[in-house]
């Protein structure tokens, strides 16, 4: 496998793998995603088919209408003009922007703790798990894996063989940086200066 193979074309892969071997039956999604109860809980409603902004709860919103209703979080200044007259929906006041976290921050963070402790790491994993708490963690998580369907277990292998590949894929990129950095530095040992 090559190392430019990305996480997703690894988990495409096992789930083409699944499909084909009939492990996973039928036109049934993976993950089903409804966002029925938190679209209720937006505070504004765009009328659709009359071309109006009204408030959640506004009693101006004809009967008709409830079909083409849209469930709206936020609104501009510049549709005060769809703006219901009774309910006069407002737009909130701009907020000062803050700090987004960065998703690449907290990949490189990972890779910075991987680097730094991944012996250490590795070594209080083998100990966790040799422990009397960590043997009986293991048998719960094995009866939950016992537990669950063939379906959600062929699921849940695709998750953990993407971690997988996740974890090989750091390691040749912490070697990649440092072999790069040794050579930066002069160095000429075979092993890259461990």
């Amino acid at each position: 496998m090559s190392e430019h193979v990305h996480i997703s074309d690894v988990v495409g892969l096992t789930i083409q793998e699944l499909h084909m071997t009939g492990a996973l039956r039928g036109d049934e999604p993976l993950l089903r995603i409804d966002n029925s109860a938190e679209a209720e809980k937006a505070p504004f409603r765009l009328d659709a088919a009359a071309g109006r902004l009204h408030r959640k709860d506004c009693r101006a919103i004809p009967a008709g209408s409830r079909s083409a209703l849209y469930s709206v979080w936020k609104i501009g200044a510049d549709e005060q003009e769809l703006a219901c007259p009774r309910c006069k929906p407002m737009p909130e006041p701009e907020k000062p922007p803050q700090e987004s976290e960065n998703s690449t921050d907290l990949l490189y963070g990972v890779l910075s703790v991987v680097n730094q402790f991944g012996g250490v790491l590795r070594e209080r994993g083998q100990e966790y798990r040799k422990s009397s708490v960590g043997k009986v963690l293991s048998a719960q998580i094995e009866g939950m894996y016992r537990g669950i369907n063939e379906r959600e277990r062929n699921v849940l292998d695709v998750v953990l063989a993407s971690l997988e590949q996740l974890a090989v894929t750091i390691r040749k990129l912490d070697e990649n940086l440092n072999n790069a950095h040794d050579m930066k530095n002069g160095s000429s040992k075979p092993d890259g200066g461990r």
